[in-house]
């Protein structure tokens, strides 16, 4: 799905809303979005899960609230050669009540700012 067709989603989300349209796409690009549907009933996130992408609801409801990710659990690189965290375990189980729009932003890229440091960016990183 062409991600600047639901830019208005994107900018309504309070953990995006902070971004003008440049800053917008530049923080998409950086962070590898992509948009997605779930339909309803269909699972969000499962408990344990290791997700190398964490979702954004845009639109819809889900049954649970998705935590902020400062509190899931961490899981590092496979090789053991470096500490580089590659995905966080999914905290809780969540179920979409309604179909819903969903972006996802790569772990790596919300745990610490790319070399640019933006500053939008950096907001998305203290928000979530």
């Amino acid at each position: 799905m062409i991600i600047t067709d639901n830019m208005d989603a994107l900018k309504a989300n309070p953990y995006l809303n902070h971004m003008n349209d440049k800053d917008m796409k530049w923080f998409l690009k950086c962070t590898d979005a992509e948009i997605y549907e779930v339909k309803a009933g269909e699972a969000i996130l499962r408990a344990g899960e290791k997700l190398q992408f964490v979702p954004i609801l845009l639109t819809g409801s889900s049954d649970v609230e998705i935590p902020k990710i400062s509190s899931w659990e961490r899981h590092g690189s496979e090789s053991g050669l470096s500490q580089t965290v590659k995905s966080l375990i999914a905290p809780l189980d969540c179920k979409a009540v309604t179909d819903c729009l969903l972006l996802r932003l790569k772990v790596m890229r919300l745990l610490h700012a790319c070399n640019y440091r933006c500053q939008f960016h950096l907001d998305v990183i203290d928000r979530l």
